[in-house]
C-alpha cells in the first residue's frame, strides 16, 4: 500500500497485487487481532485472580443480560406463531430486571463486605490499631474491623484496613491503605496518584466533591526521615512514601506526638529498601 502511494506520487505505474502480498496482509491483520485478544484474555484472568470481587460485579450485568436475552430469543422463536408473544416475554424480562437485579446486586455486595470483616487485626501485616494510638486499653467497647488484602505483579502486597470503635460515646475510626511495591519508582507513582486524587476530588454533575487541600510539611518530613510526605489541611489524612513503601492513613490522629511517630515508623517503614515477605 505504501509502495503504491509512493509510485502514484512519482507518476510511476502501480504494481499489480499478488497473491503473496495478499496473504501477507491477511497474516498481519489476523495476527494483530489475535495478539490483542490474547492480551485481553490474559488481563481478564489476572484481574480475576487479583481482584475477584470487582471482576464478579463487572461480569454480573452482562452475564445476566445475556442469559435473559437468549432466553427471550428462544421463547420468541418457539412461540413465534402466536401474535404478541414476543412483546409479552420482553415485558416480563423488563419487569424481572427492574425488580430483582438491584436485590441480587445488593446480596452480592453485602456478601463481599462480610468476607472482609475480621474479629482481630490480621497477623503478618504491619497494622496499627486505635488502642495503640490512644495509648490505653479499650476492652469492652464494640470494635468493628474490615480487612481487604490484595496483590499485583508490581505491588505484591497491599491492603485496606478499617477499624471503628465507640469510646465513651465518641466514635473513633482509622483507615489504613498500605502498599509494598517491588521498586521505589512504583511507590513514588502510587504516592503521587493518591496525592493528585485528593487534590482534584471527584467530578460529579459539573461539581467537584471530596476535594482536599494538601500541605507539604518539609520539617515534619525531615523529622520522620521520609522520601515524600503530605497531609491534608485538616491533618486528618497523611500520605507517606519511603523506599518501596507507601502508607495512606486516615483518622483522628495527632501526628505531632513522638509516640505516634515512632509507632508508625517502626511498624511500617523499617527496612524500606526492599520488598518484604510477610
Amino acid at each position: 500500500m505504501l509502495k503504491a502511494r509512493r509510485n502514484i506520487k512519482k507518476g510511476l505505474p502501480v504494481e499489480r497485487p499478488t497473491l503473496k502480498s495478499a496473504r501477507r496482509r491477511i497474516k498481519i491483520l489476523y495476527g494483530t487481532t489475535w495478539i490483542i485478544l490474547i492480551i485481553l484474555v490474559l488481563s481478564f484472568i489476572a484481574d480475576g485472580f487479583f481482584m475477584p470481587d470487582i471482576v464478579t460485579l463487572a461480569v454480573l450485568g452482562p452475564g445476566v443480560g445475556t442469559i435473559i436475552g437468549l432466553s427471550i430469543r428462544y421463547y420468541i422463536k418457539k412461540k413465534s406463531s402466536k401474535k404478541g408473544a414476543g412483546v409479552k416475554y420482553i415485558l416480563l424480562a423488563f419487569i424481572f430486571i427492574i425488580i430483582f437485579m438491584p436485590k441480587i446486586a445488593s446480596l452480592i455486595t453485602d456478601g463481599f463486605e462480610d468476607i472482609y470483616k475480621v474479629d482481630s487485626p490480621p497477623e503478618g501485616y504491619p497494622i496499627v490499631t486505635i488502642e495503640e494510638l490512644v495509648g490505653h486499653s479499650i476492652g469492652g467497647n464494640e470494635i468493628s474491623r474490615e480487612f481487604k488484602p490484595g496483590s499485583s505483579p508490581l505491588v505484591p502486597k497491599h491492603y485496606d484496613y478499617r477499624e471503628l470503635v465507640n469510646i465513651d460515646g465518641n466514635t473513633k475510626t482509622i483507615t489504613i491503605k498500605y502498599y509494598n511495591t517491588i521498586n521505589p519508582y512504583f511507590a513514588e507513582r502510587i504516592f503521587k496518584g493518591i496525592n493528585d486524587r485528593l487534590e482534584k476530588g471527584i467530578k460529579w454533575r459539573g461539581m467537584t466533591i471530596f476535594q482536599r487541600n494538601i500541605i507539604i510539611d518539609d520539617e515534619m518530613k525531615n523529622l520522620w526521615t521520609m522520601d515524600n510526605m503530605v497531609l491534608t489541611e485538616e491533618r486528618d489524612e497523611i500520605i507517606i512514601q519511603k523506599g518501596n513503601k507507601v502508607l495512606h492513613l486516615l483518622g483522628d490522629i495527632d501526628y505531632d506526638e513522638d509516640k505516634t511517630k515512632e509507632l508508625i515508623i517502626n511498624r511500617f517503614f523499617l527496612d524500606s529498601g526492599a520488598y518484604e515477605e510477610f
